[in-house]
């Protein structure tokens, strides 16, 4: 699991409370996005809205 807010729900805490004995969790770094595939997957779309962002601001201007 990583840091993100959704995973410290408390709906989430029940669901894992309730399933201690059927999953391992594993927490990983907060600042390290390797080690996450979602973040790898989702990282070429963060970059394209990053740059449509910056253009919106520019036009803006």
């Amino acid at each position: 699991m990583d840091g993100h807010s959704v995973h410290c729900s408390r709906r989430v805490r029940t669901s894992v409370a309730a399933h201690a004995d059927q999953i391992e969790l594993h927490f990983l770094s907060p600042h390290s996005p390797e080690l996450n595939p979602d973040e790898l997957v989702n990282q070429p779309l963060a970059k394209a809205c990053q740059s449509w962002q910056g253009a919106l601001a520019s036009s803006a201007s």
